[in-house]
């Protein structure tokens, strides 16, 4: 059975207008180009929720990440975000998201139709100044530090299935790469989840240097 991956960082767009990818390293970051024609020297430009321009630093491997269509969304109705969900496979020990609009559901680790199969890890970028599905979670206005706008208790829906958050925590992409509670034992771990995005601070130049972790457990079987 595949053994968890250490998360290692890359300047790419996971989770930000600066991506920073992971792994596993979900550490993704990327940045607004004024141009539609926008080009990078990584050579990868894409869309996000609202139609802007993104410039990545990192391009995503596509072809290695093998995306599958669940057919699936992923749910937070208290931010009011849903978003296809698709599932992928991580490239080259990285966890870098291929797109800026949907969720992705990692398939080294459980399986979200088998509720016996361990640990859930779901992915997505956040993006600078912008709208990426990870945006929701935080809300960066103003001067003051960064707010996580869920909370324990509060409802996800992945995929039709239902759980609810408990806990959320902001880490540095070092410390999300020691972090025990994030990654040990996952396959034991049945029924729970975690939701991994970057965190974006107000004025901040250059890659996010934290990632924002939501742990949910799952409360429904089928």
């Amino acid at each position: 059975m595949a053994q968890p991956l250490r998360w290692r960082l890359v300047t790419s767009l996971l989770v930000l207008v600066t991506v920073a990818a992971a792994v596993f390293a979900v550490v993704l970051y990327t940045r607004y180009e004024d141009s539609d024609a926008a080009t990078s020297e990584a050579g990868f430009v894409s869309e996000d929720l609202a139609g802007n321009t993104v410039e990545w630093d990192v391009a995503p491997d596509v072809e290695a990440s093998a995306v599958e269509d669940t057919g699936g969304r992923f749910v937070a109705p208290d931010v009011d975000l849903s978003v296809p969900l698709l599932s992928a496979q991580i490239a080259d020990g990285i966890i870098n998201p291929p797109s800026m609009t949907d969720a992705f559901v990692y398939r080294e680790y459980g399986d979200l139709s088998a509720p016996d199969s361990g640990l859930v890890v779901i992915a997505l970028h956040a993006v600078r100044s912008g709208a990426a599905p990870g945006n929701s979670f935080v809300d960066i206005d103003g001067d003051g530090e960064p707010q996580i706008r869920v909370k324990a208790g509060d409802p996800l829906e992945v995929d039709g299935h239902d759980y609810r958050v408990t806990d959320t925590e902001v880490l540095t992409k070092t410390a999300a790469t020691q972090s025990t509670r994030l990654w040990e034992d996952w396959e034991s771990r049945d029924g729970e989840l975690v939701v991994v995005t970057c965190l974006q601070r107000p004025g901040q130049v250059g890659n996010s240097l934290e990632n924002v972790v939501i742990y949910a457990e799952r409360t429904s079987q089928a």
